[in-house]
């Protein structure tokens, strides 16, 4: 939404898509996410980026193989604030620590999830 503070106090539905939509999270198995090595990261640091910043708080999530979709909300108690820390980099390139012998494309790879709190 134009001029719309994104660091402001709220809830905000974000979705997480994996480069080229490659299933380098894991992948669907008797109706049931399964994740991979790389997906398992992902949920250990997903849950830690909420523990270092005070301001967000996790709703709802669900990660699918090749992305994940949040409700999140920012709840600063300094209003005049108006800015999520970050830390470390924002993005980084899965390919150059892991052996990515994953599926590129999967009839499967859309079709569910899970969730947790």
């Amino acid at each position: 939404m134009p001029g719309w503070n994104y660091a402001g106090n709220g809830f905000y539905f974000i979705t997480l898509v994996t480069q080229n939509r490659v299933c380098y999270l894991g992948h669907i198995e008797d109706s049931r996410m399964v994740l991979s090595d790389i997906g398992k990261i992902v949920e250990t640091e997903w849950y830690r980026s909420f523990e270092l910043r005070d301001e967000l708080n996790l709703d709802e999530w669900i990660m699918m193989p090749n992305h994940i979709h949040a409700i999140v909300t920012i709840q600063d108690p300094d209003p005049q604030q108006q800015s999520v820390e970050t830390h470390g980099r924002a993005s980084f390139f899965l390919g150059a620590s892991f052996d990515l012998n994953v599926p590129h494309s999967s009839s499967k790879c859309n079709s569910i999830g899970f969730s947790r709190r």
